[in-house]
C-alpha cells in the first residue's frame, strides 16, 4: 500500500509539477541566397524534388511573386529594392547604395559567391557560363570598390569559406549558367544544391543555428503567373507554410534585417518575410 501511494503521489507530483523550458532557437545573423533561373514554384515542385523537399522540412512559400521580367530589374529589387529603370538584360548600370554596401556600412559584412566566374574579381564580362547580370553587385557602379573586395568566384573560395564559418551576414552563392537551370535542366540544378546542401550544413554557420539559407527564383518561365518558389531553410523552422503574398521586395527587405540597415524603395513596405516565418533574425 505504501508503495503505490508513493508511486500515484510521484505522478501527481509530475502532472503538476512546471514544464521544463524548451532551448529557445538561436536567432539567424546570416542569410545565404541562392538563385535559381527561370522557373515557377510547381516546376521545382516536379521536377526538383530534393529542392523542394527543403522547403517542406524547414520552411515554404506558396505566393511568392517575381516582380517583372526578365532577368536583371529583379536581381535590382533583390540589391536596391526598386528596378531602377532597368527593363531589360543590357549591360545598363545604375547606383547605389544597395543593400551591400549598407551593410557594410553598418558595420556588417556582405559578400557574393559566383560560380564559374573565374579569377577576376566583381567581372562585368560574360561568359559560356557566367553572366553578370545575374550579379546584382557588378552593375551597381557605387559598388565597385567594394564588389572587387567581397565578389570572387565560389569555385576557389566558396568551399573553403562555408567550411571555415565564414559566410557573411549578407551573402548571395550565384550558380553558373548550368547549375541556375537556366541553360541546363531543373534536375541539374537540384542535383547540384544537394551537393552545396552538404557542404552548408557541414558547416558551422549552420551548425551553431545562426545560419538562414533562401532559395528562390529571379522570374519563372511566363507560364505560371510569376509565381516563384521559395524556400527558407533554418534550423529555426520545421514544416512551416507561408502562403500570404510576398514578393522579391520582400526578399530585399529580409536581406536589410540581416544587414542592419534600413529597407530601400519598395523594400520599406513590402511584406516582412521573416515575420512570416516567425524568424528570429539578430
Amino acid at each position: 500500500m505504501k508503495f503505490k501511494l508513493a508511486v500515484m503521489l510521484g505522478l501527481i507530483l509530475a502532472i503538476c509539477a512546471p514544464a521544463q523550458a524548451a532551448t529557445p532557437p538561436v536567432p539567424s545573423d546570416k542569410v545565404l541566397v541562392i538563385v535559381i533561373e527561370n522557373h515557377a514554384l510547381t516546376q521545382v515542385q516536379k521536377d526538383a524534388p530534393f529542392t523542394y523537399a527543403l522547403g517542406q522540412t524547414y520552411g515554404l512559400g506558396t505566393n511568392m511573386q517575381a516582380v517583372t521580367h526578365p532577368s536583371k530589374p529583379n536581381y535590382a529589387v533583390m540589391a536596391l529594392g526598386e528596378t531602377k529603370g532597368i527593363t531589360s538584360d543590357s549591360g545598363k548600370t545604375v547606383k547605389g547604395p544597395s543593400v551591400f554596401s549598407a551593410t557594410v556600412a553598418a558595420g556588417r559584412s556582405a559578400k557574393t559567391m559566383a560560380e564559374s566566374m573565374g579569377t577576376d574579381r566583381c567581372r562585368t564580362t560574360s561568359s559560356s557560363l557566367y553572366v553578370p547580370r545575374h550579379n546584382p553587385d557588378t552593375f551597381i557602379s557605387t559598388d565597385k570598390p567594394m564588389c572587387e573586395k567581397y565578389n570572387f568566384d565560389y569555385g576557389k573560395y566558396g568551399a573553403s569559406d562555408i567550411a571555415a564559418g565564414k559566410l557573411g551576414n549578407v551573402e548571395f552563392l550565384i550558380p553558373n549558367q548550368c547549375n541556375n537551370a537556366h541553360n541546363c535542366s531543373l534536375k541539374t540544378f537540384d542535383s547540384w544544391m544537394k551537393k552545396q546542401w552538404a557542404l552548408i550544413t557541414a558547416g558551422p554557420d549552420w551548425k551553431s543555428g545562426r545560419l538562414t539559407v533562401v532559395i528562390t527564383a529571379d522570374e519563372d518561365d511566363k507560364k505560371h503567373g510569376n509565381v516563384i518558389p521559395l524556400i527558407v531553410a533554418s534550423p529555426q523552422l520545421s514544416h512551416k507554410v507561408v502562403t500570404s503574398k510576398l514578393t522579391l521586395y520582400s526578399l530585399h527587405r529580409l536581406l536589410a534585417q540581416f544587414g542592419h540597415t534600413p529597407p530601400m524603395a519598395g523594400g520599406k513596405t513590402a511584406p516582412d518575410m521573416a515575420a512570416a516565418f516567425g524568424l528570429q533574425v539578430n
